[in-house]
């Protein structure tokens, strides 16, 4: 098992991870008495490995505490513990000890020739080559440090590009011992100016924090940060997608996990701290009010302390200036591992709206608010309304449809929100909408006439039936999805007419079942069936997206017994999942086809797994051309 401890030792977070790591079921509401006894049971009896990555723990106490839910495994269990503190070692040993060293000199250029050069290449620039072999004595072995600076001069030939890194003033600034923020200073310094900003909106967010493309583009958007020339006829989260290739390829982001409608990814914890460098005073996370300054003049703040209470939240909203741009309280993941949530009431929000009228993006996820105030109206600037997982809101106020300026609106987890507000066709500039909802009928409140919108998904409206006609008016809608909506028996009519469908999810949709014939999407990129009974075999529909799917995940379809044969006609098909789908025992004939698809993960297909097995199943041949091959029974 292992888990990313950072800067805080929440030990019921930890044991909540570990737990989860191990295979165990967890969930927000659990509490310590039943963490540790679901931990227990796991690890009762058994022989475990655990590695607790980057801790920063002083507190014996809590350490023990953590130690203590762990004994029920075998003796010979061993816990890896890294730190950059030898004063957490000391807390923490009995137990030898290791300081390592940093990369040799040969492993240390071998990666960064691999992050600055295409295969083959540094052959042919032996000068380069020597100007990376000074630089990289400055690194000091650090593989991040190695492979940031690699990363920056991929593709760069000139030798002046890499003398002016070799020399560069910012190795000469004081520095603490191994601190290699001059390396990351150095990458950041050469970001093309655009990026500058939505790398230090990052700094936002906690460390170990795990983003998503779809989150981060929408809150670059409600701030203004992506540019647009006046005769780019890309739309703006398309520029976004781009600004994210471009940090993923210069290392500033990693863990990479493309789950098909989106990509998450996680910062290396010294990037986040670079990032907080460089944000200075404009941005400002706050995970304690009492430990925090000079955050009077940001315009852009992350609230996380959820120790505030009403009055203190209050005063400290009044402190804030009122050139506020974005107000954040709380992050996706924030609660799932035994964080409080934020005590948000009425009254800050309302403190929020008459304080703080330039605000574009306010983020109230996971806060306890059971109505919004109707003044929200009154942020014509807003472009970014984040109210998800507020459970007890029922109605929201009609007049939220005046925000026309208004992009993107999460209603997810909402999940006694009644309806949708009346006049929702009015919020013209919607272009992201998330929805939980209880209705059973959507109509009349013209979401079938949003011509904006490019992202539409349903999450948890466990009575929805149907779909208001006239859909197909939803011209520029990429993403599409529906999630736990068992009452929904069909897709939407017409959805042949939505061009520019890319991604299609539907999961855990009881009733849905696959009717053949042409009223289907025809340029899928990305496709995700998950949880659908009646599903026998893949719908025959798929073959119209034959040259464009790139992403097919397939999962606890119990029913499922057969793949199609021409399944390896999905020619631009490059990752496969199949996950819990126990009645299927083999893949088609010709999966030797697929020839650029580049990852197959099988999981619980007990028979499938059998017959993929390298060298001994009788499926192996087919697929032995795929560099990852993934499979457990």
């Amino acid at each position: 098992m292992g888990v990313c401890v950072s800067e805080d030792f929440n030990v019921l977070k930890l044991a909540k991870e570990i737990s989860k790591s191990a295979g165990g079921v967890i969930s927000e509401n659990m509490s310590m008495n039943e963490v540790q006894a679901s931990l227990r049971s796991i690890l009762k009896k058994k022989r475990f490995f655990i590695v607790l990555d980057d801790v920063w723990n002083e507190n014996r106490n809590k350490w023990i505490s953590l130690k203590n839910l762990l004994i029920e495994g075998d003796q010979e269990s061993k816990i890896l513990v890294t730190t950059r503190s030898h004063k957490v070692v000391s807390v923490m040993a009995p137990g030898p000890i290791h300081d390592i060293e940093g990369l040799s000199e040969n492993d240390c250029l071998s990666l960064f020739l691999r992050c600055a050069f295409n295969e083959g290449e540094p052959k042919h620039h032996p000068k380069l080559v020597d100007i990376g072999k000074q630089i990289l004595k400055k690194c000091k072995g650090v593989p991040l440090a190695v492979k940031t600076l690699g990363s920056l001069l991929y593709s760069k030939t000139e030798e002046r590009d890499w003398i002016s890194i070799r020399d560069s003033e910012i190795w000469k600034l004081e520095q603490k011992e191994d601190d290699i923020l001059p390396a990351l200073r150095l990458s950041y310094n050469h970001l093309p100016s655009f990026l500058k900003p939505c790398f230090a909106y990052c700094s936002l967010y906690p460390k170990d924090f795990r983003y998503n493309n779809l989150e981060l583009i929408q809150s670059w958007m409600a701030n203004g940060l992506l540019q647009k020339s006046n005769k780019s006829t890309q739309e703006l989260e398309d520029i976004g997608e781009q600004y994210i290739k471009e940090l993923l390829s210069r290392s500033f982001f990693q863990e990479v996990e493309d789950i098909g409608v989106l990509l998450t990814f996680k910062m290396h914890d010294l990037l986040n701290d670079l990032s907080l460098y460089v944000a200075q005073h404009d941005y400002c996370l706050i995970e304690n009010v009492n430990n925090t300054n000079n955050f009077e003049k940001a315009r852009h703040v992350s609230i996380l302390d959820h120790n505030l209470g009403v009055h203190a939240m209050k005063t400290f909203l009044h402190k804030l200036s009122n050139n506020m741009r974005t107000m954040k309280f709380s992050c996706e993941d924030w609660v799932q591992f035994g964080r409080s949530v934020i005590n948000i009431k009425e009254s800050s929000v309302e403190t929020c709206i008459s304080k703080f009228k330039h605000l574009r993006l306010l983020d109230l996820r996971f806060s306890r608010l059971k109505v919004l105030p109707s003044s929200i109206s009154t942020l014509k600037h807003l472009r970014y309304l984040n109210l998800g997982w507020n459970k007890k809101i029922k109605k929201l106020p009609n007049s939220i449809c005046d925000l026309q300026n208004l992009e993107t609106l999460i209603l997810v987890g909402c999940e006694k929100l009644e309806e949708l507000p009346r006049d929702i066709r009015k919020m013209i500039s919607l272009r992201f909408l998330w929805v939980t909802t209880t209705q059973m009928h959507l109509r009349d409140n013209g979401i079938e006439c949003m011509c904006s919108i490019r992202n539409l998904f349903f999450l948890d409206c466990h009575e929805l039936e149907y779909f208001p006609k006239g859909h197909q008016r939803l011209t520029t809608l990429h993403r599409l999805g529906f999630q736990n909506c068992e009452s929904l028996i069909s897709l939407p009519q017409g959805t042949k007419h939505l061009t520019a469908l890319e991604n299609l999810v539907i999961k855990n949709c009881w009733k849905l079942n696959f009717i053949d014939g042409d009223d289907y999407p025809t340029r899928l990129r990305s496709l995700t069936i998950n949880e659908l009974p009646q599903l026998v075999t893949l719908p025959q529909w798929l073959i119209g997206s034959a040259n464009t799917l790139q992403f097919l995940d397939i999962s606890s379809c119990q029913n499922l017994e057969i793949l199609p044969e021409w399944l390896p006609d999905l020619s631009s098909l490059r990752k496969l999942q199949i996950h819990f789908c126990p009645k299927l025992l083999s893949l088609p004939e010709g999966m030797g086809h697929l020839t650029v698809l580049r990852e197959l993960n099988i999981h619980c297909c007990p028979g499938l797994s059998r017959n993929c097995k390298k060298g001994v199943g009788k499926d192996w041949l087919q697929i032995a051309h795929i560099p990852l091959v993934k499979l457990t029974e």
